[in-house]
């Protein structure tokens, strides 16, 4: 079996959580989405439900007039990025929130900024699935900063914001996902194995 690996997180959060709506958002070097309704993973008609890294947001125009993607807003290489074209230092991402807490204006700024962009990703995502939980993961989502900051930046944008909570498993949610996933296959192969004149798949 194969399945990307943010699916296969979100799979491992279900186990941990016990929740049936829910939408996982990882948020590391890249950013990534999965999706779990009505406790199935959704993976769309062409298998790429979730794929948010490429969602147009209205709050920023590129330089040649075109909606900015989420992921050049809201990822560790963004924020990076963006930090090194404001102070010509190149900074990882934990050095960036660190001088943010320190008051390093930049940071602070920048991060505010992320923070924005994140909240209004998620506002996208709630209008139209209305999840009952976004779990951030990855490098940044798994912060409990972030998770503060982005329910403080909600409740200016929404009326019935999602609860926002960082992942149970950490780096452990892809691990229990495919044991999960495994499981899941085995049973149904066992299942069809005992109905009369089916064949199991090889």
């Amino acid at each position: 079996l194969v399945d990307n690996d943010v699916n296969i997180a979100s799979l491992g959060e279900r186990e941990a959580i016990e929740i049936d709506d829910f939408v996982f958002l990882a948020l590391g070097t890249g950013v990534g989405m999965a999706l779990v309704l009505d406790g199935n993973l959704r993976r769309g008609f062409n298998g790429s439900a979730g794929e948010i890294s490429d969602l147009p947001l209205v709050t920023e125009l590129n330089t040649s007039g075109e909606f900015v993607n989420f992921q050049d807003l809201v990822s560790e290489r963004a924020l990076e990025s963006a930090y090194l074209s404001q102070t010509a230092m190149q900074k990882g991402v934990i050095e960036i929130f660190e001088l943010a807490k320190s008051g390093d204006s930049a940071a602070i700024k920048l991060i505010d900024d992320f923070i924005f962009n994140l909240a209004v990703g998620i506002k996208a995502i709630s209008t139209i699935i209305d999840p009952a939980e976004i779990v951030l993961g990855g490098g940044i989502g798994a912060r409990a900063d972030v998770r503060k900051m982005t329910n403080d930046q909600l409740v200016n944008l929404m009326t019935n914001p999602p609860t926002i909570r960082t992942s149970a498993l950490g780096t452990r949610a892809g691990l229990v996902g495919a044991m999960s996933l495994a499981l899941s296959e085995l049973r149904k192969r066992a299942v069809i194995g005992m109905q009369p004149g089916i064949t199991p798949p090889s």
